[in-house]
């Protein structure tokens, strides 16, 4: 590599040689450069929160490429309207999620309680009995449950 080439990327990447010092002793020569190299540079860095950049960094990008502010506004409307969507199908998801298992609950109380009946009048008071209460307890347990949640739900809005 040529001297030419290695002065021009040393000019190019910032490289600057140091000056002499000025200090000097009574009876010393001229100050000789001590071929040391200092470099400076500058960082600057941008973030964005969000998807959407900052005004000012969308109006450079529109000087840059005309139409591109208007491709990301669009870009960010559809994103919003995809994730609406997407929670939209998730809370029907979940609610019928709930409503399946309330039903089917239901069934499982009135079938024990449905034995129970059957069993007492068949001639085993006891096996349906126990059968009886089974049923009972779950459905009361599901009721308290409900009626706690909802005691709960009417404390945080009211604090």
């Amino acid at each position: 590599m040529s001297n030419k080439k290695i002065r021009a990327d040393k000019a190019k990447s910032g490289l600057t040689k140091q000056a002499p010092t000025k200090t000097r002793d009574a009876d010393s020569s001229p100050p000789q450069p001590s071929g040391e190299y200092s470099a400076r540079m500058r960082l600057e860095q941008q973030s964005t929160n969000g998807f959407l950049p900052p005004p000012m960094m969308l109006r450079q990008y529109e000087e840059v490429l005309e139409g591109s502010a208007d491709r990301m506004m669009k870009m960010w409307e559809s994103e919003v309207s995809s994730r609406q969507e997407y929670d939209d199908k998730l809370a029907t998801g979940y609610m019928a999620k709930v409503r399946r298992g309330q039903w089917f609950g239901f069934i499982v109380c009135l079938t024990a309680i449905g034995a129970g009946t059957v069993l007492s009048l068949m001639g085993y008071p006891w096996v349906g009995g126990g059968s009886l209460l089974t049923g009972g307890a779950i459905m009361a347990t599901a009721f308290l449950r409900d009626m706690r949640h909802r005691d709960d739900d009417d404390t945080d809005e009211s604090a």
